[in-house]
């Protein structure tokens, strides 16, 4: 089971930890917007507790999108006692972006864990025009990319319930995720690999997919871990209507392993290391957005997510976060990955390093909700990621 805000890169409010990435090609533009700076408790006599909310509009400026305009929300919430006494808390959280370029961003994302935390469903959905960047596949892609500004209206849906009761909210989750996408591709370079179409899916198209979800859930908290283990694997057939030359309905096979851990550190209280393995598999005639990749803000941070991608990734990732004095902390984090067209094609020279370091501020103490800065930095890329909740 796995946080599914990661199905839309625009979003800005990231809680829970993602195992999978999104294979979009440059980093959120929210990765650089300002932090929420609101907070709100609101009473519900349905839940028995509080809802907190996080939110604020911004304003900022980049070179691809000229002044951009915004806002965002989180809000976070205990559907019962015993999901608080757990630490499992649901989230809600929205986006809202428009540029004076005519870039827009809009996306929603929701995990929430119901029946006394027996019962989860998370989701998201995003409608992005935002320009993008394409490398060929494989390691061996040159330095310099292509242009292109997709249209992506992209949903996702999962559902599992706890088969195994560890007792504290751990546990076995079994269940079934749905993923649905269209994308439409325009601002193509000439000459590029989309504008010749030397890729699948240069013209954009339909995908559909259904999985199977698996995991075994120790941690002692969703948003920010202090020990535990997180294992959990998905696997399942997608189904692709691509246009432009070689279009046409088309299947695939989708799979993904990721491996944490969370180890409390004796050096001062709330002080951890963690860890993180995820292999990504895809088999089949697959969409170039949806091929394997590694980097971005849960990924290896510091490297553009999508830089490198085929049909097999493979990362390592490590992070030590010490708190300091009043609500604030640091991070140091840093990590290997590679892509390759199959496993037996991963070598160990060909990873591709990146580390950083970054702040946190506390939010909400009880539910461990933290602001998140940080600067990854890679051999080809420096890039700063602002979100709520931890990377890994």
């Amino acid at each position: 089971m796995t946080r599914a805000s990661a199905a839309c890169v625009c979003i800005l409010v990231a809680v829970a930890p993602s195992a999978r990435g999104d294979p979009a090609t440059l980093p959120s533009a929210a990765s650089f917007d300002p932090p929420p700076r609101a907070l709100a408790q609101v009473p519900d006599p349905w839940l028995g507790g509080a809802i907190r909310l996080v939110g604020a509009p911004y304003a900022r400026y980049s070179p691809e999108t000229a002044w951009a305009f915004g806002a965002a929300s989180f809000l976070w919430f205990h559907a019962d006692p015993a999901t608080r006494a757990t630490g499992r808390a649901s989230s809600v959280g929205a986006s809202l972006q428009h540029t004076l370029r005519g870039q827009t961003s809009a996306s929603a994302i929701w995990d929430l864990y119901l029946s006394e935390g027996n019962v989860r469903t998370d989701g998201a959905f995003c409608d992005e025009r935002w320009p993008s960047e394409l490398w060929a596949p494989g390691m061996a892609s040159g330095a310099r990319g292509e242009t292109y500004t997709p249209r992506s209206i992209k949903a996702e849906v999962s559902l599992a319930a706890r088969t195994v009761d560890a007792g504290e909210g751990r546990g076995l989750w079994l269940g079934l995720q749905m993923r649905g996408r269209t994308d439409a591709l325009d601002r193509l370079d000439p000459g590029g690999l989309l504008e010749r179409c030397a890729v699948t899916g240069c013209r954009g198209g339909r995908v559909l997919s259904l999985a199977a979800t698996a995991a075994w859930d120790t941690r002692d908290h969703v948003f920010s871990a202090e020990r535990g283990l997180l294992l959990s694997a998905r696997a399942g057939p997608a189904v692709a209507s691509l246009g432009g030359p070689g279009g046409g309905s088309s299947t695939f096979v989708e799979g993904d392993l990721d491996a944490r851990a969370w180890l409390p550190l004796p050096l001062r209280r709330g002080a951890r290391m963690t860890l993180q393995a995820r292999l990504q598999l895809a088999s089949g005639n697959v969409p170039f957005y949806m091929l394997s990749t590694f980097g971005g803000e849960h990924s290896l941070r510091g490297v553009l997510e999508g830089r490198w991608r085929d049909q097999t990734a493979l990362s390592f990732q490590a992070e030590h976060v010490m708190p300091l004095f009043w609500r604030l902390g640091v991070g140091v984090f840093g990590g290997v990955g590679q892509a390759a067209p199959r496993p037996s094609a991963l070598a160990w020279e060909r990873f591709v390093p990146a580390g950083g370091a970054g702040l946190r501020v506390t939010v909400d103490r009880a539910d461990r909700v933290i602001l998140r800065i940080d600067r990854g930095v890679s051999r080809e890329s420096a890039n700063w990621y602002l979100s709520i909740g931890e990377a890994i």
